[in-house]
């Protein structure tokens, strides 16, 4: 077939070579022969499945084992297919250095008996990427474990990529989890570690639900994040139609959207596959193993991140994100083929519209009330743009007032701190809407009187102070070159400390040196954030003085703007700096 398609291409040069209207034909015909840069593999579990069908990925791995000439890396939950063992051990007898990270708990006794390198995942939970690296250059990664029954008998699907010179000691860095930034970008993929930065994962996740347009689906083994319920079922209510299909049995979290949708487009449905093999009274294989979630026909999302909090803030997870249309595509395609096989769930309920009420909000010390009404396990929304922050209360029964501090673990983003994030200050709390979890009531606060650097959608922008100084205990002073800040509006926080406003003023026009009126102490003059509000942006800047461990809930807004601004453009955010000289 090659030879054929080179003789084609010759032909067709000869032919068009006089012809400049005939370039494009000649580039996409010449495409052809470049090797796939990312390409997607699934399994076709299945009694009567073709086997050369249904082994498609485990001879994939084998091949890619067999041609690797120098290193192979291997960070996987389960490796207990005999016949990719056997690939490895004849790879380490010719030569190759093997390097395998397993999970702490798992049986590898066949390759400790072939005396291959194995080490063990030693943080908390689970070492549950599924990951294989050949040559430096080579990495199949996907969200099946490489198991007997895993390749062949669930449902999974992976991913082949090639991997640039330029990016290769980046992504070694990545999966050994000594990468400083919070997402990987490579060729138009980008990649999240949990648990480092698993509330990222989660993040995107429910951010790319919340910009869905038209539809949401999804195939998932595990589902417990009831943030992520909580997205699906507000975008059913926009009319977007969202399918989720389930490893049998459903989830609790499935039958929870089974009678909370909006609508009759949504619906959840069960998987059908019962490709199961009896080995000693256990049954093996016959799972949807998939975590994927595809947006809008356009942006897939997939890796072995399971929705759950123990994938967010416990295991080694590789969450995978990308908008590449083929390989949107294909996942498209896998998603029909399970839909076909899997089983309807009956929705015996469902909203037809959601009722708002405008009602007003009180902060009284550490409680959160509203007048008038009461509700039941309610979620929290607060913020917007970058702040948005999701936050879950549990066991709260027809009540008026909660307790901020007693949100759930998997509240998202900005709720990881307690002690020290934004959420312990009054202003971010206003507005606000809270959504009652099993009824169809949002209640909303109209008044306005947080800090606004919480509530805008406003872009916001890095920059870098030539200096910051505080001259008094009631001022301070930075270098902004080649901006006009003046008269603008100075957000000032440092963590654990009530947030403030100031109006920054131009000490000398022209020369980038600002100063604001802002009364501080000497702890508050240790480590900061300032955000400056013009009108098109929000500017800001750290400070944290030489010495000082630079505090996680500053860390968490460098990180989460570091993350939404590398993956607008699926190229790597610059990397972020403290002004330290104080």
């Amino acid at each position: 077939m090659k030879v054929l398609k080179f003789l084609l291409f010759t032909l067709t040069l000869l032919l068009y070579c006089s012809n400049n209207n005939q370039n494009h034909d000649l580039f996409l015909l010449f495409d052809d022969f470049k090797e796939e840069q990312a390409k997607a593999y699934f399994s076709y579990p299945g009694r009567y499945s073709d086997q050369e069908l249904k082994n498609n990925v485990l001879e994939e791995i084998k091949k890619l084992i067999r041609n690797t000439k120098t290193t192979l890396g291997i960070y996987a939950y389960s490796l207990s297919h005999p016949e990719v063992i056997q690939e490895i051990v004849n790879a380490h007898k010719r030569g190759v250095k093997v390097k395998i990270l397993g999970d702490n708990d798992k049986d590898y006794t066949p390759l400790i008996q072939n005396q291959i390198p194995l080490e063990r995942w030693k943080a908390s939970g689970l070492q549950h990427t599924k990951v294989m690296l050949s040559d430096r250059s080579t990495l199949f990664i996907g969200t099946g474990n490489f198991s007997e029954y895993g390749l062949t008998n669930d449902w999974n699907g992976y991913l082949k990529l090639k991997v640039p010179n330029n990016m290769q000691n980046e992504l070694e860095e990545f999966l050994e989890n000594t990468y400083t930034k919070p997402a990987l970008i490579l060729n138009g993929f980008y990649f999240i570690n949990s648990p480092d930065y698993g509330y990222l994962s989660q993040n995107a996740i429910v951010q790319a639900i919340e910009n869905a347009k038209e539809s949401v689906y999804y195939l998932i083994f595990d589902h417990f994040d009831p943030i992520i319920s909580h997205a699906l079922r507000k975008a059913s209510r926009r009319g977007v139609q969202v399918i989720g299909i389930y490893d049998a049995p459903v989830d609790d979290e499935g039958k929870y959207l089974i009678e909370n949708f909006y609508g009759v487009l949504s619906s959840i449905y069960e998987d059908g596959n019962t490709d199961v093999v009896n080995v000693d009274g256990n049954y093996q294989g016959g799972l949807l193993h998939h975590k994927t979630m595809i947006i809008d026909k356009k942006l897939l999302l997939t890796g072995s991140y399971n929705y759950s909090v123990n994938a967010r803030d416990k295991n080694r997870e590789i969450f995978i994100g990308t908008e590449d249309p083929k390989i949107v595509t294909s996942f498209m395609e896998e998603f029909d083929r399970i839909l076909q096989k899997s089983y309807r769930q009956e929705n015996k309920n469902f909203y037809s519209y959601e009722i708002r009420l405008p009602v007003n909000v009180t902060i009284r010390e550490d409680d959160v009330c509203i007048d008038g009404h009461t509700f039941s396990d309610p979620i929290l929304e607060v913020g917007k743009g970058i702040f948005k922050t999701y936050l879950y209360f549990d066991k709260v029964d027809n009540q008026n007032c909660i307790f901020r501090k007693k949100y759930k673990t998997i509240s998202t983003k900005f709720s990881l701190n307690k002690s020290y994030s934004f959420s312990g200050n009054d202003e971010f709390w206003k507005p606000l809407e809270i959504y009652s979890r099993y009824d169809n009531q949002v209640f909303y606060s109209e008044e306005i009187t947080g800090i606004s650097i919480f509530h805008t959608s406003k872009p916001f922008k890095y920059v870098a102070p030539e200096y910051v100084y505080f001259p008094t205990d009631e001022s301070i002073s930075f270098s902004i070159a080649n901006t006009n800040l003046a008269n603008t509006e100075l957000t000032f926080w440092s963590p654990g400390k009530e947030i403030k406003t100031s109006t920054v003023v131009s000490t000398n026009f022209g020369t980038g040196i600002y100063i604001s009126n802002l009364k501080t102490s000497t702890t508050e003059k240790k480590q900061g954030v300032v955000w400056i509000e013009k009108p098109e942006e929000i500017l800001f800047f750290c400070f944290c003085k030489k010495g000082e461990q630079l505090n996680s809930s500053i860390q968490l807004f460098l990180d989460v703007w570091q993350f939404e601004n590398s993956i607008q453009k699926y190229k790597a955010a610059e990397i972020l700096g403290c002004y330290s000289d104080l």
